[in-house]
């Protein structure tokens, strides 16, 4: 059994009053953005931010079987000009798709665009949506109960607050009060009552059902085992790529079909319900529904949602004849006359009676029969909801993705079920919470964990090579995490992890422009250079043979992400919460900050970097600035891991590419910085991007002229070598542009040119072609020609070595165009093998492709085997429907003869009634008139006396006002003296309350003080028995050496009277430890057990001072419960007098033993010395 350990909450109401102040906190957050957005934004801000869009043009509408209203809208390129503001009409033909920034699900109105242009602004939907995609056209399904004009207008949309979850989170905390004492687990997390906790070991006699079970490792069938065998709550804890999802969807299974439960799927987000659905229906058959608006569903998973399922049954086909009727019935009342339309009404009444209690019959037929039900946390608290499952009794709740889910929202299903399953790593991203300084981040699942210590940890990992694990394993795991044989080893090249550098350039942050003040996204930052290597990295892994589908670029900005979707297409880019739950073959992640202060933000959150990192399978690129990341501890530990695991470049490397480019100044981040310490006010946004426009245009001419100048001056160093006698000259430490330059002057010059080292230790040679063999030669011959021509005049020596050195130089030319010749030769050659390595690489990737195409054609057979399938299936279940409609139908038949039978009969009996009452009718029709005629001349006369009494009541009337007036006077000066009085009243009150509680403290402190005095006593108490007990033991010692000696100067040499003496000393020595033990005995009888009142073992009122902190240890004697005061007091010395009496207990009865176990020996022994003589006799 295990115990709960610390405690979050102190109590259930604690607990309660807790989630409902931070729930109204989150609301109220939420709220600011959207009222801002609605009253102090324009509708064009509004369209330019993203959070709306205008022109839309209605193309199609339609029903779904709900009674909801399916809108298909297209956005109009042009159209006539309702206003005449041009500068309107530029923003919305501007918008992009990218830069809208509401998605599938969020809620909307819908506003008549002709009155947003009037008013500016967007006010007064004419109903509300929720989006169901945005492609090539804008789709959004109604809520119920919401129709919007058929008159051809055109319409805009804007975000609308959403307060559904608010509400339903403030309705499950009453729901948790109703429920306290009936719930178990309710009593489990809040009123420490006990968990088993199961073996962490496989039950061979389990019987699991399916194939699916043994592809499961040792862990996760474990984490299932004890998740069927766990009484109320179990945990599964499954770190990136463990197979989580996975394992809980096999658990499902097997308790369907094992356990024979009704299950509850659940998820925080709509697409891990999806999820969930798609893996079930993968490994089993099982009959599952999804509840839920379809426009928060993907595509794959609305053929199991709800409305799909209602329309295969009985009821659904009833219901359609009965639809048909009651169109027939509305198409009569309207040419009926009065006798035939009351009729009418009564029989619609009753049709559409039958029509509302077939539908909820339908719903039952569907969901009863369902094995499976998913929906969210919030959704399964909605009304359509309660109502489908009101006769159904959940078995178990699985909620996946737990981690990600606030507590309050898990309780909404929890509730409906006795036991639960948790899922999910609290090591990944947390909750999304706007509010700061709360404790809505702690999760159900990380307190369950830290209280009941009941989870089953997933250790091996089927994602990562090992080189990306072992980061993740170490910072967040304990180093627990196993790669698998198949994935341990994976990567696309030699390098599996690298680091850009940007410290050494200007790679600089930027702010985005924003038109809120307060709101996150739009304070988002950006970084132009670290984009341009996230492009040239992206490049070179599509050169490597890496498809664009299987790289992903991660940053935690909104405003990188723009600004990447701009420059690069079809590659996936996204934030860090769009890639939870995904993985990637490559992965580049720009981290973006990059500043003097070393500001780091929301980048030092470890749970998000765990999961960028994690999304990858053979490859990460960190691209970042080592200063102004290492600043944090964690972003400090996490770049020297890919420093020293895998390869570090700097982004001078890449600095001079065309991608790249620096928009900053240092100069002008420095006094960036110094408006930071020294803040001023605000500019606005349009004088703010003229500035920026100007320093734009002066950088870009001071680039240009220092690049300039760099390459006339490395051109006047090789012409000086060129001219030289030099062989070689050596360049070092320059930057990348700088070499490549000087490789261009080299071929300009026919000079070799070679570089040796890596990044900032790059040495460039240059050479010159012709070989130091000719050099040598060209000295010799000429030291010949001096020597042999000595005679000859100056002239001729001078014409002769012209002539030579002519030759000479005919011969180098021809030398030096061979060699030409010869690398021309070799340069076809490398071109050659380079065709030959692409055409062999495209071999390849054909082959790749053929074998991929082939094992999609096999999925689509397989696909279209189980399509086939289902589809048989469906046709069986429709003819047993046919069969038993057809059934119905001649019942129906039967029944509607008796029933026209009856009608006539009916019809014949109304027909006699009818004439009697006709002249019944006619005879009262002349009473009538004779009565009209009196009632007429009374109706004159009472007018004129109302109009008397009409002028009584309005003089009346007024003098009554006056008198309520003054009464409402004295009233309200009445209510202000008593609110006066009540104000003082609370005051003394307070001051009361103030005084009471001082004297508490005070009284408090002094019982405190008493306590410590007795303390103190008892220590010096204790201490002078033991100096007693001391000294006392000296004497005896001293009694002993002084006997030694005598013995010793007798030396007798008998050795019967020395025996005699020992004999007399050890009786002597039993005797006075007798009496000692005696008198121990009656101390403890005398003051342990007399007076109990003193005693910390016999009673509670006195403890030892430091009993808390070995209440949990055994006696190292005895190894008893009761023992466990002595064993702290013979081990840490304490002096405490409850210390005290328990060892004298604890001797007590250790003495009382020893005699016992004495007595037995003896007894043994004399039995033994009986049996000896009675064998020897």
């Amino acid at each position: 059994m295990i115990k709960q350990t610390q405690k979050v909450y102190e109590s259930f109401e604690h607990f309660c009053g807790l989630q409902q102040q931070w729930i109204k906190q989150e609301h109220e957050e939420e709220q600011k953005f959207i009222q801002l957005i609605s009253q102090e934004l324009t509708h064009a801000q509004i369209i330019q931010m993203g959070y709306g869009l205008g022109k839309l043009k209605l193309v199609k509408t339609k029903l779904t079987f709900g009674n909801r209203q399916v809108l298909v809208f297209e956005q109009q390129q042009k159209l006539q000009q309702e206003d005449n503001k041009e500068e309107q009409n530029k923003e919305f033909s501007e918008i992009k798709q990218e830069n809208f920034r509401l998605k599938q699900g969020d809620q909307v109105g819908i506003y008549i665009w002709s009155n947003v242009l009037n008013q500016q602004k967007f006010k007064n939907p004419e109903a509300i949506g929720v989006i169901d995609r945005y492609r090539k056209n804008l789709r959004i399904i109604l809520e119920q109960n919401c129709k919007i004009p058929d008159d051809n207008s055109i319409y805009g949309i804007c975000l609308q607050e959403n307060q559904v979850t608010y509400k339903r989170h403030l309705q499950v905390i009453e729901d948790l009060k109703q429920q306290y004492e009936k719930h178990p687990i309710i009593q489990i997390l809040f009123c420490d009552q006990q968990e088993e906790k199961i073996k962490e070991k496989i039950d061979q006699n389990i019987e699991f059902q399916g194939d699916t079970i043994q592809q499961l490792n040792e862990q996760q069938k474990i984490a299932v085992q004890k998740a069927m065998k766990q009484p109320h709550i179990s945990l599964i804890h499954g770190p990136p790529g463990t197979g989580k999802t996975r394992t809980v969807c096999e658990y499902i299974k097997q308790a369907v079909l094992v356990q024979r439960q009704k299950v509850l799927a659940c998820a925080n987000s709509n697409i891990a319900v999806d999820n969930m659905i798609e893996r079930i229906q993968s490994i089993s058959q099982l009959k599952v529904c999804r509840i839920g608006n379809p426009a928060r569903m993907t595509d794959q998973v609305r053929y199991v949602c709800i409305d799909q399922l209602v329309k295969k049954t009985t009821s659904y086909a009833i219901m359609k004849t009965i639809k048909t009727e009651i169109q027939q019935i509305e198409k009569k009342l309207n040419r009926a006359e009065r006798k035939e339309a009351a009729e009418l009404r009564d029989k619609l009444k009753q049709k559409k009676k039958e029509y509302f209690e077939q539908q909820q019959l339908a719903y039952e037929e569907a969901i009863q029969d369902c094995q499976i039900i998913f929906s969210t946390n919030v959704g399964s608290g909605q009304f359509q909801f309660q109502q489908l499952t009101k006769n159904i009794k959940f078995d178990v709740v699985v909620i996946d993705e737990c981690a990600q889910s606030l507590e309050i929202s898990c309780w909404i299903p929890i509730l409906k079920g006795n036991k639960v399953v948790l899922a999910g790593d609290h090591c990944q991203l947390p909750p999304t919470v706007k509010t700061k300084n709360t404790g809505l981040e702690m999760t159900l699942f990380e307190r369950v964990e830290n209280e009941l210590h009941i989870n089953t940890q997933l250790t091996v990992q089927y994602r990562m090579n090992k080189s990306i694990m072992q980061w993740s394993s170490q910072e967040f795991y304990e180093g627990h995490l196993i790669a698998d044989q198949t994935v341990a080893n994976r990567t696309v090249s030699d390098t599996i992890l690298l680091f850009v550098d940007t410290s050494c350039c200007d790679f600089y942050e930027q702010q985005q422009e924003s038109l809120l003040n307060f709101d996150d996204q739009n304070k988002s930052k950006y970084n132009v250079g670290e984009a341009g290597l996230v492009q040239i990295i992206s490049e070179e892994l599509l050169n490597l043979g890496v498809q664009k589908q299987d790289i992903g670029i991660i940053t935690p900005y909104n405003a990188q992400v723009q600004f990447l979707k701009s420059k690069i297409n079809d590659i996936e880019i996204s934030t860090v919460d769009g890639f939870q739950g995904r993985e990637k073959d490559c992965i580049i992640i720009s981290m973006v900050r990059s500043n003097q202060i070393g500001e780091v933000g929301f980048l030092c959150e470890s749970r998000r970097m765990n999961v960028a990192i994690t999304r990858a399978k053979k490859f990460v690129c960190l691209i970042g600035d080592s200063e102004t990341v290492s600043k944090d501890p964690f972003l400090k530990r996490l770049v020297d891991y890919f420093v020293e695991n895998g390869e570090q470049r700097s982004a001078q490397e890449y600095q001079h590419d065309d991608k790249i480019q620096i928009p900053i100044k240092i100069e002008q981040v420095q006094q960036d910085v110094k408006k930071k310490k020294n803040p001023q006010p605000k500019i606005q946004v349009k004088e703010k991007n003229k500035n920026n426009k100007i320093e734009d245009q002066q950088i870009a001419p001071n680039i240009v002229q220092q690049e300039q100048n760099v390459v006339s001056q490395l051109e006047k160093q090789v012409l000086d070598f060129v001219n030289s006698k030099e062989s070689e000259l050596i360049f070092k430490g320059q930057n990348s542009f700088q070499r490549k330059e000087l490789h261009e002057l080299a071929e300009k010059y026919n000079l070799n040119h070679e570089s040796i080292g890596n990044n900032k230790l790059k040495t460039l040679i240059l050479s010159k072609i012709q070989n130091g063999n000719q050099s040598n030669l060209q000295q010799n011959d000429e030291e010949k020609i001096e020597i042999t021509d000595n005679n000859k005049s100056n002239n001729q020596i001078i014409d002769d070595a012209k002539v030579d050195k002519s030759q000479k130089l005919e011969k180098q030319q021809q030398q030096q165009q061979q060699q030409q010749q010869q690398q021309q030769q070799q340069q076809q050659q490398q071109q050659q093998q380079q065709q030959q390595q692409q055409q062999q690489q495209q071999q390849q990737q054909q082959q790749q492709q053929q074998q991929q195409q082939q094992q999609q054609q096999q999925q689509q057979q397989q696909q279209q085997q189980q399509q086939q399938q289902q589809q048989q299936q469906q046709q069986q279940q429709q003819q047993q429907q046919q069969q038993q409609q057809q059934q119905q139908q001649q019942q129906q038949q039967q029944q509607q003869q008796q029933q026209q039978q009856q009608q006539q009969q009916q019809q014949q009996q109304q027909q006699q009634q009818q004439q009697q009452q006709q002249q019944q009718q006619q005879q009262q029709q002349q009473q009538q008139q004779q009565q009209q005629q009196q009632q007429q001349q009374q109706q004159q006369q009472q007018q004129q006396q109302q109009q008397q009494q009409q002028q009584q009541q309005q003089q009346q009337q007024q003098q009554q006002q006056q008198q309520q007036q003054q009464q409402q006077q004295q009233q309200q000066q009445q209510q202000q003296q008593q609110q006066q009085q009540q104000q003082q009243q609370q005051q003394q009150q307070q001051q009361q309350q103030q005084q009471q509680q001082q004297q508490q403290q005070q009284q408090q402190q002094q019982q405190q003080q008493q306590q410590q005095q007795q303390q103190q006593q008892q220590q010096q108490q204790q201490q002078q028995q033991q100096q007693q007990k001391q000294q006392q033991q000296q004497q005896q010692q001293q009694q002993k050496q002084q006997q030694q000696q005598q013995q010793c100067q007798q030396k007798q040499p008998k050795q019967n009277s020395q025996q005699k003496q020992e004999k007399k000393q050890n009786t002597q020595n039993k005797k006075t430890k007798e009496q000692s033990q005696e008198e121990e005995d009656e101390f403890y009888n005398q003051i342990v057990l007399k007076d109990e009142k003193k005693c910390s073992f016999m009673s509670n009122n006195i403890q030892c001072s430091q009993s808390i902190l070995w209440l949990s240890q055994k006696c190292q004697f005895c190894n008893n419960q009761f023992c466990q005061y002595h064993s702290y007091a013979e081990r840490h010395g304490c002096e405490d007098e409850a210390c005290r009496h328990a060892k004298l207990q604890f001797q007590s009865n250790e003495r009382k033993t020893e005699k016992s176990r004495t007595a037995l020996q003896e007894k043994i022994q004399e039995q033994q010395k009986s049996r000896g003589k009675k064998q020897k006799k």
